[in-house]
């Protein structure tokens, strides 16, 4: 069993693709951490205990325990962390080495919501969309482990009804899905979601993979508004975490960008 922890960067509410908002929030992300229930306890008191080192302001309770870490003050620089770059470091690191410190993996979606609405007539809904790309990776990837999921939501009121919708829509469903066969045809099939038992939402004060997922939806979405800068050495301790393929493959399968 796998609990897959979910978090998102860059939602702006239903006029998403408001001159405003483009220039605002040019992307959204939505990240997921897949970490086997067996090594999510031992993995979180390590991570606790090197959070716990560093005497971070506000920390009198245990991270995930009524404490937080928001990845956006990190990624950002602001606060106490503009005069901190050793702890933002240490935070930053520690936080993304996390999943593949437990066997676990990371998926993220990109919509390019500038260019989704650009190109596309009627373009659908962004964070509808991207919950149905990561499900279908999330199906993919719990397949190749032979293994299946909860999904656990960083709450988000505005955005829990129509989340909440459909992804029990995809779980009953499944996904369908338009590809093209050899000779360049466009064909539909539908993919069965019947891994993911459940979907579900929490707090992340309360829970670290909520913090983990935060981190890396926040980050790659930074990444995304800064131009992926190069070089980027917390973006390379990012990658190795992402979901690969077989033949170690990222995009597509870890790292879906759309369009």
């Amino acid at each position: 069993m796998r609990l897959i922890f979910m978090d998102e960067s860059g939602y702006v509410g239903d006029k998403w693709s408001s001159e405003e908002n483009l220039e605002k929030q040019p992307y959204y992300v939505v990240s997921a951490v897949p970490i086997p229930l067996e090594k999510y306890k031992i993995g979180i008191e390590k991570l606790r205990e090197e959070i716990r080192k560093l005497n971070l302001p506000g920390a009198n309770k245990p991270l995930g325990l009524g404490f937080e870490i928001k990845a956006k003050n990190v990624a950002t620089g602001i606060g106490y962390w503009s005069a901190h770059n050793e702890e933002r470091n240490r935070v930053r690191d520690l936080i993304l080495s996390f999943p593949k410190d437990n066997d676990g993996c990371v998926i993220v979606t990109v919509i390019d919501k500038k260019a989704h609405f650009n190109r596309y007539a009627y373009p659908e809904d962004p964070y509808k969309l991207a919950l149905q790309f990561i499900f279908e990776r999330i199906q993919h990837h719990l397949t190749n482990e032979n293994d299946e999921g909860l999904i656990i939501y960083d709450l988000n009121h505005r955005l829990e009804p129509k989340l909440s919708s459909k992804a029990t829509s995809l779980i009953r469903n499944g996904s369908q899905i338009l590809a093209y066969d050899v000779l360049g045809f466009p064909c539909e099939f539908r993919l069965s979601i019947d891994r993911v038992l459940e979907f579900g939402f929490a707090r992340s004060e309360n829970s670290v993979g909520l913090i983990v997922a935060d981190f890396f939806a926040t980050m790659t979405y930074q990444y995304h508004k800064s131009g992926k800068p190069e070089p980027c050495g917390w973006w390379d301790l990012l990658w190795e975490s992402l979901y690969k393929s077989e033949d170690g493959k990222v995009e597509g399968y870890g790292y879906k960008i759309f369009p």
